[in-house]
């Protein structure tokens, strides 16, 4: 372990005690760029920006004694600037090859699964071998699953700057399935009341890490061991995931019609209720998880009238 950047926390450690001042002033800064993907990383209605994993790399850089400046940027120039070296990490990010080109990847901050999202009334199934050449999918811009997407040959017909976008164009029929992180699309699904639109597909488990860029840790060659250090201990002393299962079930009892068949999440976050809108069909079935039966079919038309086009999506 690298002896200074130890002696060097412990002096802030003191410094914070007797001379706040002085200690903030002497802090080492790190910057690292995020973006808007709640419950990850999101601005709350005042202002702040938090979220499930800023809140675990705050804890790590604030026990290492680092000042962290975070900046928020889309999400692809958020890796554009570590890899240009204009930032030292970006966060939070899955694991991909191309990344590791540039920057190393760290423990995991926080739990992702890659899900295939469809409409309820859809008789697509993403595990039967006429999918992958037929479906027209989508992914937001930047993300590590267009990526894959794309390398493994899928139609890709879109990729919007967001998952709020891209929950859009599925609702309106301009794409078949989408894929996304589990615990954003959750957080949609919640808070708009689409647990009857829209159905779910497990694809692949995906964690989270933050990627610090090669320079940054040539320069400090222990930081990332003490780092992860400290994040696998905020992760087993903070019941967190647990938390989010209780507020989810609490929220979704509130809104639950008799003899729905919603299915529970552990990942969004308590938020106000918003009503279907009226007119809005509910679909054929009851949506929820799981795969639909292995058909034949011709690919929805990318011309399909767009019928959920206005939907305005709620989120923090």
């Amino acid at each position: 372990m690298n002896r200074t950047i130890v002696m060097a926390a412990l002096l802030l450690t003191c410094l914070r005690l007797f001379c706040p001042q002085l200690a903030a002033a002497q802090a080492p800064q790190i910057t690292l760029v995020t973006h808007e993907l709640c419950p990850y990383s999101y601005y709350t209605v005042d202002g702040t920006f938090k979220g499930s994993a800023v809140r675990v790399v705050r804890y790590a850089l604030d026990k290492m004694g680092f000042q962290l400046n975070l900046l928020v940027t889309p999400w692809s120039r958020a890796q554009q600037m570590v890899k240009n070296g204009h930032a030292d990490g970006f966060f939070a990010a899955s694991h991909n090859e191309e990344r590791d080109k540039y920057a190393t990847l760290s423990a995991t901050i926080a739990e992702q699964r890659w899900n295939w999202y469809l409409r309820a009334d859809s008789d697509l199934n993403p595990d039967c071998p006429t999918f992958r050449p037929t479906a027209h999918v989508a992914a937001f811009h930047g993300s590590n699953m267009l990526q894959w997407l794309n390398s493994q040959q899928f139609i890709v017909k879109g990729y919007p700057p967001n998952t709020q976008q891209l929950t859009q164009m599925l609702l309106a029929k301009r794409i078949d399935a989408m894929l996304a992180s589990d615990q954003a699309m959750d957080e949609i699904i919640a808070r708009n009341g689409l647990e009857r639109l829209i159905r779910v597909h497990t694809a692949k488990d995906k964690p989270l890490g933050v990627y610090f860029s090669k320079y940054f840790l040539a320069l400090n060659p222990d930081f990332l061991t003490i780092f992860n250090s400290h994040v696998r201990d905020y992760r087993e002393t903070t019941p967190e995931n647990s938390t989010r299962i209780c507020r989810l079930k609490a929220y979704r009892a509130t809104r639950q019609p008799s003899g729905s068949n919603l299915t529970d999440s552990s990942d969004a976050e308590s938020g106000s209720i918003k009503k279907r809108p009226a007119g809005k069909p509910a679909g054929k079935n009851t949506g929820g998880y799981g795969p639909a039966p292995c058909n034949n079919y011709d690919a929805a038309s990318a011309d399909a009238k767009p019928a959920l086009d206005n939907l305005q999506l709620k989120h923090p």
